[in-house]
């Protein structure tokens, strides 16, 4: 059985907001925006989890970006740490809640999708948007792997793909991490980075905020504020970083804060934090009565050991009931920037973990509050509806996997049940022809052969206006189209040669600007030595004297696009001359950088974005 660990990686983070628009995501106005919320809060109550069974959270997003807001519920197993996830849309209608499908290989575990950011990359040949998650995999306390994926919804359907893995072992005391691609292949750490995003030009790469809720949080407001977060309209409460960042450094911020780990007396809890750049951290342990400790501290006396004090993923092994509700942070330093994570708490029981189990079944009979289940070892067990999920249409027959605390499941020991269902939903689309339409009904024959007559509620006019013979697109559930699964039609109208939107503008890239002095010039080039470290050559055509002559020791403002400079991202040097007079009268006619003319600035120093 696989167990699931919330293993933060420092990844690459990209630096464009979630609030630039990368392709031409639909815009709800905030009436509808307003309109599909409300909806959501009034049907939330009844699709709500157990929560006496599971640690359900929400959030609503919108991960398609095509207007029709969606509800995600998941929860991470006490016992075994894997995620179960549940969507469901808002359909055009606003009037029903469509559940999406989350497509799970067999023998694989959905990427942990409980977390406060994900890179996100839009693949402007498929019209699909991707958000990078892990999926985080314990097969003991010394051996842990992370696996790098990307989750996209489309066409109601949640999937998955895998790019790389990270191997996380502990051999004779030391931490050695190791990467690969899916078929084995060694990469290095920067290969890993980079896998499953090269292929996205830059003006495509953003970052995504998700803000979780449990079920006693909701509240319309609440709800607002998870979508709004989502958008990039508002954001996350974070822990404020302190201290000024260095000349042209990047801004220190946290991006993983450790979760509150539960475990039993003997066992190994995992504590993971993460920023978005680093110089060096430190793991601070707090007591119950709010006093703090060193790791070296925390353990003096104590049978148990630490991993990890000096990286972003801390496990302690051997745990001792005197350890429950003690917490650790930690704290992020880099380039006079410090940040520290919120305060994860443990629990430690001196009762020892119930073993989980699952075996399969089939329902003999499906109640109201209640489902009854042979298991494959002749005994009969009766879960209750809130444990069990179900994969198509409840029958008798139905075949079923049962999840149990223990040595072999009973009613009461199952934390929940999954059940393969008859006809499980599948989704299609087929072109067709308008033939007939009222104010209240459309007919469309169909590409394939027969017709289908839909409601005018969910006919989506994409452009021009509806005439007999226009074409269109139908969306239904199930093999082939009919008049009752049809759940969207697109309509292509009557305007001859419709002018295609325009995609947006692309995001001007930001210019950065480091400082530094000359350390070489000739007739064609300067090289200018970095404060931040290294160096850049540049073509004289890219220099602007802004007094006095080019010499060496001149100081240089360096301006460029990107994370850091290079000689090939340069786009202007700004160079400050060594002047023969002191007076002022310097050899650009006297003037003076530092003087205004008329209120405005002869120079202007580059926008550091």
């Amino acid at each position: 059985m696989k167990r699931i660990l919330s293993i933060a990686l420092a990844v690459l983070m990209l630096t464009v907001s979630c609030a630039s628009a990368l392709a031409a995501p639909i815009q709800l106005s905030s009436a509808d925006a307003d309109n599909q919320i409300s909806f959501i809060y009034s049907k939330l109550s009844a699709m709500k989890q157990n929560e006496a069974k599971k640690a359900w959270n929400y959030a609503v997003t919108d991960l398609d970006r095509n207007g029709q807001l969606e509800l995600l519920a998941a929860s991470e197993h006490d016992s075994t740490h894997s995620t179960t996830l549940m969507v469901w849309e808002v359909n055009k209608a606003v009037d029903t809640m469509v559940k999406c499908v989350v497509q799970v290989e067999d023998d694989e575990s959905f990427p942990d999708i409980m977390d406060e950011a994900a890179d996100t990359f839009f693949d402007d040949k498929t019209d699909t948007w991707h958000y990078l998650f892990f999926d985080n995999i314990v097969l003991s306390d010394q051996d842990a792997y992370s696996l790098k994926c990307s989750v996209t919804l489309k066409d109601r359907t949640l999937s998955y793909e895998q790019y790389a893995v990270m191997h996380v072992r502990t051999e004779n005391g030391s931490q050695i991490v190791t990467y690969t691609d899916m078929d084995g292949n060694v990469l290095t750490e920067d290969a890993f980075n980079a896998a499953g995003t090269a292929a996205f030009p830059q003006q495509n790469r953003s970052s995504t905020n998700f803000d979780w809720f449990a079920y006693d949080e909701v509240s319309l407001t609440r709800l607002a504020d998870s979508y709004a977060i989502f958008i990039g309209e508002k954001q996350p409460v974070k822990p404020a970083p302190s201290g000024k960042p260095a000349p042209g450094a990047q801004f220190l911020m946290i991006t993983k804060n450790p979760t509150n780990e539960y475990h039993s007396a003997g066992e190994t809890a995992w504590f993971v934090a993460g920023a978005n750049t680093w110089d060096s951290l430190a793991w601070t342990f707090v007591s119950p009565n709010g006093s703090e400790d060193s790791p070296e501290d925390f353990l003096s006396g104590s049978g148990a050991s630490i991993n990890g004090v000096s990286g972003t993923t801390l496990s302690i092994s051997n745990l001792e009931t005197w350890m429950d509700g003690w917490g650790v942070y930690c704290t992020f330093r880099y380039q006079g920037q410090t940040a520290r994570t919120s305060t994860a708490w443990l629990s430690v029981s001196d009762n020892p973990s119930p073993t989980p189990g699952v075996m399969s079944g089939t329902v003999t009979d499906a109640m109201m509050s209640t489902v009854t289940i042979q298991l494959d070892n002749g005994t009969t067990i009766q879960p209750l509806r809130d444990n069990v999920v179900v994969s198509g249409e409840l029958s008798v027959g139905c075949r079923c996997d049962v999840y149990y605390q223990g040595d072999q499941p009973t009613t009461d020991n199952v934390t929940y049940v999954y059940i393969y269902g008859n006809n499980p939903p599948s989704y299609g689309s087929m072109g067709g022809s308008i033939s007939d339409a009222t104010m209240n009904f459309a007919t469309i024959d169909l590409d394939g052969g027969g017709s289908v007559t839909v409601s005018q509620d969910i006919v989506n006019m994409v452009y021009g206006s509806m005439v007999l013979g226009c074409r269109c697109n139908v969306l239904y559930y199930g093999d082939s189209p009919s008049s009752d699964n049809v759940y969207e039609v697109d309509v292509y109208g009557s305007d001859p040669d419709p002018e295609p939107p325009q995609p947006p503008e692309p995001p001007q890239p930001v210019i950065n600007t480091a400082s530094g002095s000359i350390v070489d010039t000739s007739m064609n080039d300067i090289t200018v030595a970095l404060d931040q470290g290294g160096t850049v050559n540049v073509n004289m055509s890219l220099v602007q004297v802004v007094y006095g002559d080019i010499t060496i020791g001149s100081e240089a403002d360096v301006n460029y696009y990107g994370d850091y400079p290079t000689s090939d991202n340069v786009v202007s040097v700004d160079v400050y001359g060594n002047s023969d007079d002191d007076s002022g009268d310097n050899d650009n006619g006297g003037w003076d950088p530092d003087d205004n003319v008329d209120g405005d600035s002869d120079w202007e120093g580059s926008d550091n974005g």
